[in-house]
């Protein structure tokens, strides 16, 4: 089964709803505010007048994972069903700490065909300087490898989050990111 490239189909809709998140909308004065527990953000993504879907940014909750507070976010992105072409039902899950530093874990599914899913999952294990990768189809494990690294890292979602940090302050940052299991940086 041929794998598609998890981010790239994606990636300029969520770099778009990035951009329009901070472009339309008013100054966070307070840093908790970038972590609302149950907000949802919908976007409507739309090309010449033309519907193309949704893109839904929601706070799940501030649980614990391995002992330690961190925020639960959930990204999903739906293409219109009226557009024959395309097809992308994706869900994003990240587990990110408290003040919006970094990922402690992430989590992607995106539909192939009705009853197959591709799945990504990375975990961030710090304390033994180290992310593991993980992904597959339909829950089988394909592939699984380390990274070692000694910084701390964002994944697409969270980086969503730790933009907002940032909106209207005028200041730049360049963030260590991982996306299809690939490491960069993001300004």
């Amino acid at each position: 089964m041929k794998r598609t490239p998890f981010f790239s189909s994606m990636s300029s809709i969520l770099m778009t709803t990035l951009l329009l998140w901070m472009t339309g909308t008013g100054s966070l004065r307070v840093f908790a505010q970038a972590f609302a527990v149950g907000e949802t953000i919908e976007y409507k993504v739309s090309y010449l007048g033309i519907n193309l879907g949704t893109v839904k940014v929601v706070t799940e909750s501030q649980p614990t994972l391995n002992g330690q507070q961190v925020v639960k976010a959930k990204g999903l992105i739906d293409s219109n069903p009226n557009i024959p072409f395309a097809s992308i039902h994706a869900i994003f899950e990240t587990w990110f700490d408290s003040q919006g530093r970094f990922s402690y874990q992430f989590l992607s599914t995106l539909e192939q065909s009705k009853d197959t899913w591709q799945y990504d999952k990375y975990e961030f294990k710090y304390d033994e300087k180290k992310i593991r990768l993980e992904s597959g189809v339909k829950g089988v494990k394909e592939k699984e490898y380390e990274l070692q690294t000694a910084r701390r890292w964002h994944d697409g979602l969270s980086l969503f989050f730790m933009a907002r940090q940032f909106l209207r302050s005028g200041k730049n940052a360049s963030v260590p990111t991982i996306i299809e299991g690939d490491t960069t940086r993001t300004d």
